[in-house]
């Protein structure tokens, strides 16, 4: 079976502005290296790259042992709010996409539950329907432009007297 193909997100890569601050957030290819485990595991990486590593293999966890469901899903919600936490103290406050309900918390964590089902359905792919492997790799493209949507929306709110704190 060939691997489907989707629509990857947008890429829209922040350079470095004329003050020479760094882009406050990881860009969705990042943060996608760290969900199928190749960054995030460094005392260095950027915090938001390591919680979403943290929830890849929660989401991992939870699908090799349903009986966990529970604690697994509470740990979740206490990473997703430490993300969230984490951007509130960096940028201007401002309640969840009013459209999508969204944090930026959240959605890594919908990345990584994504992230895993899609390479599960591509690593089992002879008995799974191919239009349910697209269909999963898709809508982690989805995910992954709304990262980057929601990346700039953080970072235009941002404010620019300081850098990364």
């Amino acid at each position: 079976m060939t691997v489907p193909s989707a629509e990857w997100p947008r890429s829209r890569t922040k350079p470095i502005d004329e003050g020479g601050t760094k882009p406050l957030l990881p860009d969705w290819h990042q943060v996608s290296a760290a969900l199928r485990m190749q960054i995030g595991d460094r005392p260095g990486d950027h915090l938001v790259i390591q919680l979403a590593r943290a929830l890849a293999q929660l989401h991992h966890t939870r699908r090799a042992q349903p009986g966990r469901h529970p604690e697994i899903d509470r740990r979740r919600g206490e990473l997703v709010c430490v993300i969230d936490e984490w951007v509130a103290k960096q940028v201007m406050p401002r309640r969840p996409n009013a459209r999508t309900g969204e944090t930026l918390g959240s959605t890594v964590d919908r990345m990584a539950a994504a992230q895993i089902l899609a390479d599960h359905l591509l690593m089992t792919a002879e008995n799974v329907p191919e239009q349910r492997v697209h269909a999963a790799w898709s809508r982690l493209a989805e995910l992954a432009n709304q990262w980057t949507d929601l990346a700039h929306d953080i970072e235009a709110r941002r404010p620019r007297s300081i850098g990364l704190r």
